[in-house]
């Protein structure tokens, strides 16, 4: 049923695993270009894709084969001023890694 509302109304699962979500973002940007992340590296392109979907806001950092990885607090440290991501105007904050 999770799956169907998700995919049906292309809303995020608000139970979902932040942590869980957040490695899958970083294994699927292994297997793309960097031209494909948009240049992007893949701690940027987690955070991007945790932005989309509107979860992990406050996860600053993830576990994944017993390593810590960091990923930024927001994405306005590294994006010029109007994003096409953000379909924002975005200024920069003092939320920065």
């Amino acid at each position: 049923m999770v799956i169907w509302h998700v995919l049906a109304k292309q809303v995020a699962d608000k139970h979902a695993d932040e942590n869980r979500v957040a490695v899958k973002f970083m294994r699927w940007s292994w297997a793309l270009t960097e031209e494909q992340r948009d240049g992007l590296s893949t701690r940027l392109f987690v955070r991007r894709q945790l932005m989309r979907l509107q979860i992990g806001g406050d996860l600053t950092h993830f576990t994944y084969g017993g390593m810590p990885r960091r990923i930024p607090r927001s994405m306005s440290c590294w994006l010029p001023a109007r994003s096409r991501w953000l379909q924002t105007d975005v200024a920069p904050s003092g939320d920065c890694l």
